[in-house]
């Protein structure tokens, strides 16, 4: 979606800027404001090959657990399985973040690219 505007808004004002006199300065700076939109949200939005981790082996817990006698049983287990899941929430939400980030320079530069189009319109 924030692709979406940073696109159309370019793409209209823009075209209505070059038209009325050219780019100038603050067209220029628009430009790269939308530049800069399009390449947060491509990092965002590019694929990344196991880059999540949702799972824990159940063939695993099987061999560790199960096939082999623990001390602790049942519970160790439990307690095993819970810490496993708990470094994977950790690990995904530190990617997540660093996400979340390159969305808000998205979000910044194509806001900016609005008001920096506008004020080339307005002068």
């Amino acid at each position: 979606m924030l692709l979406a505007a940073a696109s159309v808004t370019a793409s209209f004002l823009a075209s209505r800027s070059a038209t009325e006199g050219g780019l100038g300065l603050l067209g220029g700076a628009a430009l790269v404001a939308f530049a800069t939109a399009v390449a947060a949200c491509i990092r965002v939005l590019w694929p990344r090959k196991n880059a999540w981790v949702f799972d824990l082996s159940a063939k695993v817990l099987a061999e560790d657990w199960i096939d082999q006698e623990q001390e602790g049983g049942t519970a160790a287990m439990q307690r095993f399985t819970a810490e496993k899941l708990e470094g994977h929430y950790d690990a995904n939400q530190t990617k997540l973040d660093k996400l979340f980030e390159w969305f808000q320079l998205a979000a910044i530069a194509t806001g900016a690219e609005v008001i920096l189009w506008t004020l080339q319109l307005s002068t």
